[in-house]
């Protein structure tokens, strides 16, 4: 289930609004894969392989939220579409 910050990630995702999408993360004291891979959606339609790439290996270093399937998969789609 997608917590409230989720929800508002995810429809500034969908306004592309992607900056305040990025200080909302920021703000969040403990993100989960949820609300990491959302923002890594928000990555991959902008076709930004740096900020995805960045995002997967800060999730990678923080030992309470690691990547899932979903996250993956949403970063491949990222790769392919750059």
């Amino acid at each position: 289930m997608m917590s409230q910050y989720g929800k508002i990630l995810y429809r500034l995702i969908e306004t592309k609004q992607i900056e305040q999408a990025e200080k909302l993360l920021k703000s969040i004291k403990k993100p989960n894969s949820i609300i990491y891979t959302i923002m890594m959606k928000a990555y991959a339609m902008n076709r930004d392989v740096p900020k995805a790439t960045a995002l997967l290996n800060e999730m990678k270093n923080r030992p309470d939220c690691q990547p899932v399937q979903v996250t993956y998969n949403t970063y491949l789609h990222c790769l392919q579409r750059a």
